[in-house]
């Protein structure tokens, strides 16, 4: 709703296996760094994270939408 905005942009280096979360601040305003990081680590399906992020966001009263999307390069054993 901005005539203008400035988005944050990060440059990562990932490893081999790595998983990057992209979201919304309906996701990030809700739901802690630890929070995140335990879902992320017990869900390696990058669907079944999405899922787990979500249900802890509306159970948290997310105020708006929620959107999440992870990026996985390679998979893990």
């Amino acid at each position: 709703t901005e005539a203008s905005v400035k988005a944050d942009l990060f440059e990562v280096r990932p490893g081999p296996s790595a998983r990057i979360l992209l979201c919304s601040d309906g996701l990030s305003n809700t739901v802690s760094e630890e929070q995140l990081a335990a879902v992320l680590k017990e869900r390696k399906q990058p669907e079944e994270a999405c899922r787990a992020l979500l249900e802890l966001s509306l159970a948290a009263g997310a105020p708006d939408n929620v959107t999440a999307l992870i990026a996985q390069q390679g998979t893990e054993g």
